[in-house]
């Protein structure tokens, strides 16, 4: 056998080899439908049958393969504009368990539990009649919880024996709770936020001053116009920061101070105040 007879050989052994690598490494895909793939947003199986051969393909290992760690189950339903593999999967912040969700500080768990605790701590009855029960719980665990209005709005904040910076139990002031007539300095004293006994102006009315005095700080009794002060702003109330509440919030409280009962301030009422002074005209 010749020099050359023997290389023609060597090289059609070759070239035989080489094409049986190439046809194990591309052969038709045939698979079976990946949950992933076939699922719909609903997280139920696709209805849309076999799948179809795409053709022969290279197998690979590479880690980008069609089983995405993030798959097709995204929170917009049966295949979004970002492909199978998008970031936007069903546990993202559009799908059911995001910031919108049922668990989140707008849904509906969060809301319940205010709702239980704001009327578990209410110190006072509530007349609910004609309110939004669950509106007039958030406000009063806005009030209660959040707003620290007791502090400035009920004088003495706690009743007898409760008071808990003193290591008692706390008891709110119920007698005159939220009815103003705390001092500050010889010239101001927080407001009665209770109901009037008789009301002239209508609800609609009411609420648009109370959202006009916490958005603004407006002083609707305009006490603080005379010297030292000259303002028609409150000065004590921490409105700035009250004005970034959400409407909704504000409704909750208006909601609240319309169900509280009536009350008077401490230094009008039938107990002697402890200290005359604490007693403004």
């Amino acid at each position: 056998m010749s020099k050359i007879t023997v290389i023609s050989t060597l090289l059609l052994v070759g070239l035989a080899a080489s094409a049986g690598v190439q046809a194990a490494n591309m052969k038709p895909c045939f698979s079976t439908p990946d949950a992933s793939a076939t699922s719909n947003g609903q997280g139920q199986p696709s209805s849309s049958g076999v799948i179809a051969d795409p053709g022969p393909c290279k197998i690979s290992s590479n880690t980008k393969g069609p089983k995405s760690a993030k798959g097709s189950n995204n929170g917009n339903g049966q295949g979004n504009g970002n492909g199978s593999g998008n970031g936007q999967g069903s546990d993202n912040g559009q799908g059911s368990n995001n910031g919108q969700g049922s668990d989140n500080g707008q849904g509906d768990s969060s809301d319940e539990s205010k709702i239980k605790q704001g009327l578990a701590i209410a110190p006072v009855p509530l007349n609910l009649q004609g309110r939004n029960r669950a509106l007039v719980a958030i406000g009063s665990y806005i009030v209660n919880a959040q707003g620290a209005c007791n502090d400035c709005h009920t004088w003495p904040n706690f009743a007898a024996n409760g008071d808990p910076y003193r290591g008692q139990p706390k008891t709110i002031n119920a007698t005159n709770y939220l009815a103003g007539g705390r001092p500050f300095g010889p010239f101001l004293r927080s407001r009665n936020l209770t109901p009037k006994l008789n009301e002239t102006d209508t609800e609609q009315d009411r609420y648009a001053e109370f959202v006009k005095v916490m958005r603004t700080g407006w002083d609707p009794d305009q006490a603080h116009t005379l010297p030292p002060i000259s303002s028609s702003l409150l000065q004590v109330m921490p409105w700035p920061v009250y004005q970034d509440m959400t409407d909704r919030d504000l409704r909750a409280i208006f909601e609240y101070l319309q169900a509280i009962p009536h009350a008077d301030p401490y230094c009008t009422g039938a107990n002697p105040p402890p200290v005359p002074a604490i007693c403004l005209p």
